[in-house]
């Protein structure tokens, strides 16, 4: 959570002072996709080069144990506040 709030804070910074400067965001806007491309490929690539076979594996072993504890964690975090709502809306319905 605090990892989205800080990325997200981040990003209204630096948008925000460049917007209050007077740039032109759209500017910025119809070049992120290349943008992006550029540096995760970058960044992938060195990556490769940089890390022997076992490193490689072993961190995308991780992404996906990852990607399986953050969508168990994301059904726990429905179903309680399922449950939560419904114990919040059960006294209004009856009183």
């Amino acid at each position: 959570m605090f990892v989205l709030v800080g990325w997200g804070l981040a990003l209204v910074c630096i948008f925000g002072v460049y917007i209050a400067h007077g740039g032109n965001i759209s500017v910025i806007l119809s070049a992120l996709p290349f943008e992006l491309i550029t540096i995760l490929g970058a960044a992938l690539g060195a990556f490769l080069a940089n890390n022997q076979m076992k490193v490689i594996k072993a961190s995308l072993s991780g992404l996906g144990i990852a990607s399986r504890a953050a969508s168990s964690a994301r059904r726990a975090t429905w179903s309680c506040w399922r449950c939560c709502s419904t114990f919040c809306k059960r006294p209004a319905r009856k009183g």
